[in-house]
């Protein structure tokens, strides 16, 4: 069975229609969020993924269609980059503990990780779901990221649930410095016989994103 990418999940009906629109109305390629939620064609778009009302019934869920919309631009106007992350290649990035190996230098891609590996909630109490993959968004000029997390992605389910993170270089230092002992070691049941890996904060996650750019560099 062929492997279900968010992207075309959520944007195939709409990317042909709108993202041309985007970019005859975005000053460049590299468009920051800001930016883009200003644009006519960005905010016509965002009324068609949900509702009008939803901004003042649910912020954080129209911050997300936000960070969403923002990050699926960027990977179609770079070129639909997807990287295929190798589990053997990330585990040795994770053991080696590097904070200074060469990382793959892209604008804008989609980092598509083994299935059913590594797992993450999105707030307490809510339950742990498998990492399908991160979007990821470079801003050179400020030397900062955009990742958003993609999880519990699978057949049947209309839609998945994602995690927004933003960092600059300092936080992805500090992510290595204060990764834990063993790093993402499994916070769930079962997880360790399993041989799962868990990300617990935004700090993991963008240290996680680091690791796999590394290893998709190799």
């Amino acid at each position: 069975m062929s492997r279900t990418h968010p992207f075309d999940l959520v944007f195939s009906e709409f990317a042909d229609t709108f993202f041309p629109g985007i970019r005859d109305e975005a000053p460049d390629t590299t468009i920051d969020l800001a930016t883009l939620t200003r644009l006519p064609t960005a905010q016509r778009l965002l009324r068609e993924l949900g509702s009008p009302e939803l901004a003042e019934s649910d912020p954080q869920a129209m911050t997300e269609y936000l960070a969403l919309l923002f990050v699926a631009y960027r990977y179609w106007i770079a070129g639909q980059h997807t990287l295929w992350v190798d589990r053997d290649k990330l585990t040795a990035a994770i053991d080696s503990r590097s904070t200074d190996a060469h990382a793959a230098d892209e604008d804008a891609c989609y980092l598509a990780f083994p299935e059913r590996w590594c797992w993450a909630t999105i707030g307490d109490n809510q339950p742990h779901e498998p990492l399908d993959g991160l979007f990821v968004v470079s801003a050179k000029a400020q030397a900062e990221i955009t990742v958003v997390a993609i999880l519990g992605l699978r057949p049947g389910r209309d839609g998945f649930s994602q995690i927004t993170v933003t960092g600059g270089a300092d936080d992805l230092l500090n992510a290595a410095r204060d990764r834990r002992d063993p790093p993402f070691a499994p916070v769930m049941n079962g997880g360790a016989d399993a041989g799962f890996k868990s990300v617990t904060t935004e700090g993991e996650l963008l240290h996680l994103t680091h690791l796999a750019l590394v290893s998709a560099a190799e």
